[in-house]
């Protein structure tokens, strides 16, 4: 495959050094290699403190190691084993290959968590420290559904009792608004979502479509209005 095609994959990963980064933050180092130039190997990094790595900074002989038995075993995912910061904290690593469609090795994404990280520091990273949004609402809480009947039972009812419960919302306007929050939420893009909603709601198919066609109309003419 060509330089491109690997460096786009190993794009990909990015976001999931942040997401890695975001839920364990400075307890945790997260690096992507780049095995096109191993003296240059780092291009993506959270936290590079840990170990005094930059972007540019080379391959390890760890991961020159790992390399190896990839391409002798097949083995990508390689840990946990222990490994030293620069200030001497033992950090618990983990590392995987990334591979593109021809399953030859372009990279590494390596996992170091400071052991050593304050108790008080850890338990705030992984127990207070949440997104603040700027309205709390039962959306906040995520619901995880056994099957899409379930889940559909489940937040159909939800947004239909709220809905009734809203006195802001004129009585004859209750199933439109609970149908603009169900397509809000996404829930007709699930498999037979129209067919299960109809039958919660006590209402005709025909119905939801005629419904879901005023709020498309009514989207396209605000873009219109734009």
């Amino acid at each position: 495959m060509s330089n491109l095609e690997n460096e786009t994959i190993l794009n990909q990963y990015k976001i999931i050094v942040d997401m890695i980064g975001l839920f364990f933050k400075d307890s945790v180092e997260v690096v992507l290699h780049s095995l096109r130039d191993l003296d240059r190997s780092v291009v993506y990094i959270h936290n590079g403190k840990k170990t005094n790595r930059t972007l540019g900074s080379p391959v390890t002989d760890k991961a020159l190691r790992i390399i190896s038995e990839y391409k002798a075993t097949r083995k990508r995912l390689f840990g946990p084993y222990k490994t030293i910061s620069c200030d001497g904290h033992a950090m618990k690593s983990v590392t995987t290959v990334i591979v593109n469609h021809s399953n030859e090795a372009i990279g590494l994404l390596c996992v170091n968590l400071d052991l050593e990280t304050p108790v008080q520091e850890l338990f705030n990273i992984l127990c207070a420290d949440f997104e603040q949004s700027p309205e709390h609402s039962s959306n906040d809480n995520e619901y995880f559904a056994t099957d899409t009947s379930d889940l559909l039972n489940a937040l159909v009812n939800q947004i239909k009792n709220e809905v009734q419960n809203d006195n802001s919302v004129p009585h004859r306007q209750k199933t439109r608004a609970i149908v603009v929050e169900l397509q809000k939420q996404g829930l007709f893009n699930l498999r037979n979502a129209i067919p299960v909603i109809s039958e919660i709601l006590n209402l005709s198919k025909a119905s939801i479509y005629l419904h879901l066609r005023a709020i498309k109309n009514n989207e396209a003419g605000d873009e219109d209005k734009d």
